[in-house]
């Protein structure tokens, strides 16, 4: 069986820089499919007023990106809210290469980001599909139009007795 490849950093980082490295991972010549996890936290900035911080993490290797982007409320004197970033790709690399997470914060930019994992797991063949959004079609999607229909009827049989 093939080697997977794991990086976990369970220690805090505090994000305050444009595309700031928070998990690198190098990885020989192969196909793989990665996962990249993290949890995220709003610090207070002055701990007096409450402000939302955007933040956006990546996980990047070559050309292929994944992007993830979140907001959190900072709460004052309490801290602030906890997010979770979960980001994935698949490449192929057949000179090996690496992935990096890397995370951007908004303005003002206090996040706490812990709990780092990148994941690299190979497989053979790997096949990637851009596609479109796919329709919603089927028995749940006509059931909620069914709903909606009845319901919508119901509504005007009693508004006009």
């Amino acid at each position: 069986m093939p080697e997977a490849f794991v990086v976990n950093i369970p220690k805090k980082q505090e994000i305050n820089n444009a595309s700031q490295l928070v998990a690198r991972l190098d990885l020989p010549a192969g196909s793989y499919v990665i996962f990249g996890k993290a949890n995220a936290a709003a610090l207070k900035l002055n701990g007096t007023i409450d402000f939302p911080q955007g933040f956006e993490c990546k996980l990047i290797s070559e050309s292929t990106e994944d992007a993830c982007l979140l907001n959190l409320c900072s709460d004052g004197f309490k801290g602030g809210n906890w997010g979770t970033v979960a980001l994935n790709i698949g490449v192929n690399l057949p000179s090996g290469g690496k992935v990096e997470m890397r995370c951007t914060p908004g303005n003002p930019g206090d996040i706490l980001l812990f709990n780092v994992v990148v994941s690299a797991i190979p497989v053979e063949p790997l096949t990637i599909i851009n596609a479109d959004p796919p329709r919603e079609e089927g028995h749940h999607f006509n059931f909620f139009k069914d709903v909606v229909k009845r319901t919508t009827a119901l509504s005007l049989a009693q508004l006009n007795p």
